[in-house]
């Protein structure tokens, strides 16, 4: 009803007001989930976003690159080569950034790699992000299963918004975000108790 629409009109100013590609993403990729069976709306949706995106990239390039994430990501990997497979231990990026002195090196004060799955690389290796890779993979699995319950959509639209924060941002270090991803990551857990009990 009426208050649906005044939800999604408050998500939408949220984002629009927050001015971050991020968020914008995300809302786009629920909003696309939410109309997923009514293909006018979601051509719609589409073509409006293509629009922005489009406006956008001619007007301010930077907005796809904040903070010139893209440049440093290959920076940061290149940093911790040598430590792929294992990782180099939790906080080891804060700790690499912080032995920076120069302060025209790009990295300089970069405390988190703007990017959990590259951070869980360099600080877990290849082998934590696998463990996270097969949580991600049975979570799924019971998402989708239990798709169709409302309570369950809503619990995996703000999940799919976490991990898409997670691509650019470092949502797992900051309390309120992470709570909210842990709490719709543990909520598919408790439904799916409840339906097989």
């Amino acid at each position: 009803g009426r208050q649906w629409w005044i939800g999604r009109g408050c998500v939408v100013a949220a984002a629009m007001l927050s001015r971050g590609f991020g968020g914008l993403v995300a809302m786009l990729l629920v909003t696309l989930w939410w109309y997923r069976r009514q293909w006018k709306i979601l051509l719609a949706v589409i073509a409006v976003a293509g629009l922005f995106v489009a406006v956008k990239y001619a007007h301010d390039v930077s907005f796809f690159n904040p903070s010139g994430r893209l440049e440093r990501w290959p920076l940061i990997l290149e940093a911790f080569r040598h430590k792929l497979l294992t990782g180099a231990g939790p906080g080891s990026m804060l700790l690499f950034s912080e032995q920076i002195t120069d302060r025209t090196n790009p990295l300089c004060h970069w405390r988190h790699a703007h990017n959990e799955y590259l951070q869980l690389l360099i600080e877990q290796g290849v082998v934590g992000l696998a463990l996270v890779g097969w949580m991600l993979g049975d979570w799924g699995k019971k998402f989708w299963a239990m798709r169709r319950l409302p309570v369950v959509a809503t619990l995996g639209a703000v999940f799919l918004a976490f991990l898409c924060n997670a691509a650019y941002n470092f949502p797992a270090h900051l309390w309120v975000i992470s709570s909210l991803g842990l709490l719709a990551y543990a909520g598919i857990y408790g439904c799916w108790a409840e339906r097989t009990t």
